[in-house]
This record gives structure tokens, sequence and C-alpha cells, in this order.
């Protein structure tokens, strides 16, 4: 199995209902990645092909700010390979039952994603807005090439060792069983094509955009309105859970921002905030016209040195 002979499990990164992600070192570059490993169903071919030519696809993008895909492949897993794994297992796959697996190798990031610094409440407006920029940045790449994100949120924005943005999780795991309307933690699959319009409403409830909850046609634009919440999370350290679970949706309702924002602190991030959460897609600003806008400070000397 090539997984098995060509990669050494260093930890357990994440586990959720799509399959698990690893950290992973290389036998043969003796580099450091991020394995994405989900089970898939076999009697569905054509999702394993599918998100093979998406990872391909998102393989041959290149920018600072998105995670690299380097490749991907399927094997079949025996229960008895994977439990003995660490300890080199020579089990035949042929002559046991098992799962049918879809490998992703991916950019490992060693820093904690944007939740992390949002939980912790180490962001200032300074870095709310160099995070922000970094965000955009990406998202008018991925318009540009035609791919839409549909799980944008906190939890798929990465960070590398310098706390620079890196755009994670493109959804592949709804390619390989997802239901189409999934609203929890299963992410979509990457679509792509020329302004593409799609129907199937999917991403993660809090952030998911009112067109694609509608299940109406959408476009870029939905990835717009994720953003919104995003830097409203940004902006705003919640009590608990339960007020999150509550401010958010008065915001995605009404824009209802919570009394005690401070919204003199916050102004310039409040004014984004709203534009991107208009609820018509038309009226929302796509990344690259937010770029250019003068509702985005300049950038700061060390961002220029940075990029330098």
């Amino acid at each position: 199995l090539r997984y098995r002979s060509d990669f050494e499990e260093i930890e357990m990164l994440g586990e959720g209902g799509f399959g698990s992600v690893v950290k992973a070192r290389n036998r043969l570059d003796g580099s450091t990645y991020a394995i994405k490993i989900i089970p898939f169903d076999v009697s569905f071919p054509s999702y394993s092909a599918k998100v093979v030519r998406e990872v391909t696809l998102l393989g041959s993008l290149n920018h600072p700010h998105i995670v690299r895909y380097y490749q991907a492949w399927t094997e079949h897993e025996t229960k008895k390979t994977r439990q003995s794994q660490n300890n080199q297992s020579t089990t035949d796959a042929s002559t046991e039952t098992g799962d049918h697996v879809l490998y992703i190798q991916m950019e490992y990031c060693p820093r904690a994603s944007l939740r992390h610094l949002i939980r912790d409440g180490s962001l200032r407006i300074q870095m709310i807005w160099r995070i922000l920029r970094e965000i955009l940045d990406a998202l008018a790449y991925i318009h540009q090439n035609g791919i839409i994100h549909r799980d944008l949120k906190p939890e798929n924005i990465l960070l590398d060792k310098d706390l620079q943005v890196k755009l994670a999780d493109f959804g592949l795991s709804t390619a390989v069983g997802a239901a189409p309307n999934s609203m929890g933690s299963l992410p979509p699959a990457a679509a792509h094509g020329h302004k593409p319009e799609l129907t199937s409403a999917v991403g993660t409830s809090l952030y998911v955009a009112p067109e694609v909850d509608a299940g109406s046609r959408y476009d870029d634009k939905a990835d717009m309105y994720s953003l919104g919440v995003t830097l409203f999370e940004m902006c705003y350290a919640f009590g608990s859970m339960h007020e999150r679970y509550v401010a958010i949706p008065a915001l995605r309702e009404s824009l209802a921002f919570p009394q005690d924002f401070d919204s003199e602190a916050y102004k310039g991030p409040k004014k984004i905030v709203q534009d991107l959460l208009a609820h018509d897609p038309a009226k929302r600003p796509t990344a690259q016209a937010l770029l250019l806008s003068s509702d985005l400070p300049a950038k700061a000397e060390d961002e220029f040195i940075r990029e330098a």
C-alpha cells in the first residue's frame, strides 16, 4: 500500500464525519505533510474520480495564501492493516474485507487556525486588517480561476509559522459521499468553471449564504457572505457558545450587531461586514473589488517588507 510504505504518521491533527487528517513524514523526501484520509463507498467510483480531478485542479493553483494540494490517490485498505499500520503490517489487502480510502496530500501548516486566534483574544485591529486582506487575496485568486470555496469559516483559514493566512479545506469530502444538502461538519466539494452557478445547499449553517441555504442558484458571492460572518467573529469576543449561536443568527437576519459591539473601534470592519452580509448577492462586493476599495486601509509597512 502506497500510503503505508511512503509515509510515517506523526500525529492526528483532526477527525470528523468525513474522515481524519494526520501529520505525516514522507519517507522519500523527509518532508512533513498533512494527509487527509477519507473512507468512501466503492459503489460510487465516480466520487473518487471526481475528487482526484479536483485535487489535480487545486494542485495547479499557486498562491502564497492557499494551502498547496500535491496529489490524491485511492487504496483498498483492510481494517487489520489500518489498525496495525504503525507496526508495519504486511496484511494482503486483496484477501481482506475493508474500506476504500481516498488520500489527499497537502501542505502542512504548523500553526493553528484563525479560530484559535479568535478564541484566545489575540486579534488586534491591525492584525484583523492584515488577515482580512490575505483572505481576500486568496479568494480573488480562486474566484478568478473559477473556483468557489463554499465552506469558508475560521476553522478553514489556517496559519503558517509566520501567522500568514493559508486558505484550506475546499470541501472535497462531499464528492466522496456527503449528502448534497449537508449543513454540519462535512465540507462541500469545490466547484469550478467560468463564473459557476450551483444549487446544492452546502456549507456550515452559521456561515452559509441565504441563497445557498434556500437551494437557489449562487456563485462566488456566496464565499463573500461567509467572509462577512468570519470578519464579524474576528471583531467580537463571545462570552459563551450560546451567545455565539444567538448573536450570529441575529446578525444574519437583520444585521443586528450586539449592543456591546465596539462600533467606534471597529468602524471600518463593521461597514464591510454590513456590505458582505447583504441578502442580495448582487449588492455584495467581489473579493477583487473589496481589495481595491477605499474600505481597506493601506498596507502596514511590515506587510510590504514581508511581501518583498
